[in-house]
């Protein structure tokens, strides 16, 4: 996918909704570029390649570059918001040059991150590289709040993940900003391992 416009209440490079029947998506070699994801007053969730998925996916050598993303609840380079499902992998993926912003609508909270915005299954991250450059204009990577009443959380890798374990081999973030006036870190007890 390249100089695309994707509106949608779920809004993905690919796919938008991704549904629980049990199947599963399998993507190799996918490439998105150059495209604007979301930014529709009702996109609730958006990602670089999926939106929103409630089923299975399993996706591996991955490029998304030079992406804008907007939602109000859930972005992610990505993954918007994986749910409830069995499990998340992702092998061999460059996520680079993504500008990420919180659309002022809704709910209480809002999740970014590099890779998944919002994760609640269990998620296999390996070779992961998220990056930018830094230029006298600012950073080509950037996740943006500007809203000051609700919670947002915001990580290189997941925004925020809670309830499964999450495993990451060989990951690494380099020369992105993360900012905002309502910022928050979220720890859990979950395990995380081979960091």
């Amino acid at each position: 996918v390249e100089h695309s416009a994707i509106k949608g209440s779920e809004s993905g490079g690919f796919i938008g909704t991704v549904g629980s029947g049990g199947y599963g998506i399998y993507m190799d070699e996918v490439q998105c570029k150059d495209s604007y994801i979301g930014y529709n007053s009702t996109t609730r969730y958006a990602g670089g390649l999926i939106g929103n998925s409630t089923g299975k996916f399993v996706i591996s050598n991955v490029l998304c570059d030079n992406l804008h993303i907007g939602a109000y609840e859930c972005l992610g380079g990505a993954i918007g918001r994986t749910y409830r499902v069995t499990s998340t992998t992702i092998t061999d993926a460059v996520i680079s040059n993504i500008i990420m912003e919180e659309l002022e609508v809704g709910t209480s909270y809002c999740y970014m991150g590099g890779v998944i915005g919002y994760g609640s299954c269990s998620v296999i991250l390996e070779n992961i590289s998220v990056t930018g450059t830094k230029t006298d204009d600012g950073y080509s990577f950037q996740m943006i709040s500007q809203e000051k009443k609700r919670r947002v959380d915001m990580g290189g890798i997941i925004g925020c993940h809670v309830e499964y374990q999450v495993t990451m081999r060989n990951c690494n973030v380099d020369t992105i900003m993360i900012s905002g006036d309502a910022s928050n870190t979220t720890s859990t007890s979950n395990p995380v391992h081979a960091c």
